[in-house]
C-alpha cells in the first residue's frame, strides 16, 4: 500500500496489494494509518474522534453496528483508495471534533445493487431488545436505509401504606409488589435519488411509540 500526502487529506492507495487478498473493508481499515478500528468501539480517527463516513464521496446513511456489517460484507477487492481528512474541506462536511473518512471504489463497483441485513436479539434480566437494519444500493443512485426497534424493560416495583386508626389505637401495614412493564417500538424509512453529484432528494418516515402495563405480583 501507499500513502501519500496531498493539499487537505491522506490518501491510502490499496488497490492490487497483499492487504486486500481474501480480505473485507472493515478488515482494511483495521490496517489504514491514522485509524483504530476495532468491533466494539467502531472507527476512531486518531487524535481527533469518531469520523464521518463516506463512499465514493457519498455520505454513508448507516452508523454503529449497521454500517460494521456493511463493511465486513464488502469485499475488499472493490476498494481502489480510502481517503483520510482531519479538517473541513470543500468536498465534504467533515465534523470538526472527527473528520472524515472517505471510501473509494473501484470503477465497476458503481454497477448492480448491493445492500446489508442485520437482525439483533439482546437478552438481559430486565431488559429485552430487538433490532434490525437493512441497507440497499443501487448503482449508486438509489439508497434506500430501514430500521425498526422494540426495547421491552420489566422493573420491579414495592410499595408500603400504612393505614392509622385513632380511635382503636391500631394500625395496619400493606405491601404490594409489582413489575412496571414498559415497551418502546418504532422505525425509520429513508429513500435517496441521487440526480447527480451535488443534487438528492429524499423522503424520511419516522414513528415510534410506549405501551406500559403495570402487573401485580402474588
Amino acid at each position: 500500500p501507499q500513502l501519500t500526502r496531498e493539499a487537505d487529506r491522506y490518501s491510502f492507495k490499496v488497490a492490487n496489494t497483499s492487504i486486500v487478498k481474501g480480505n473485507n473493508t472493515w478488515g482494511v481499515l483495521k490496517l489504514t494509518p491514522f485509524l483504530q478500528v476495532n468491533d466494539h468501539a467502531g472507527i476512531t480517527l486518531v487524535g481527533k474522534g469518531n469520523p464521518i463516513v463516506y463512499i465514493n464521496g457519498r455520505k454513508s446513511k448507516l452508523n454503529g453496528e449497521t454500517l460494521q456489517q456493511y463493511l465486513k460484507s464488502m469485499p475488499a477487492e472493490n476498494i481502489d483508495k480510502i481517503e483520510i481528512m482531519t479538517t473541513l474541506n470543500s468536498s465534504f462536511r467533515a465534523d470538526v471534533s472527527g473528520g472524515a473518512i472517505n471510501i473509494v471504489l473501484r470503477k465497476n463497483e458503481n454497477e448492480g445493487a448491493k445492500g446489508t441485513l442485520s437482525l439483533t436479539d439482546q437478552q438481559m434480566k430486565d431488559k429485552n431488545s430487538q433490532t434490525g437494519n437493512a441497507f440497499l444500493n443501487y448503482k449508486n443512485k438509489v439508497d434506500l436505509t430501514a430500521n425498526v426497534y422494540a426495547q421491552h424493560y420489566v422493573l420491579p416495583q414495592e410499595s408500603d401504606i400504612t393505614y392509622n386508626y385513632p380511635t382503636s389505637k391500631a394500625s395496619t401495614l400493606s405491601h404490594s409488589e409489582y413489575d412496571y412493564n414498559k415497551l418502546t417500538y418504532g422505525g425509520m424509512v429513508n429513500l435517496d435519488y441521487h440526480i447527480n453529484d451535488k443534487q438528492i432528494i429524499g423522503v424520511v418516515v419516522n414513528a415510534s411509540g410506549n405501551a406500559y402495563n403495570p402487573s401485580l405480583m402474588d
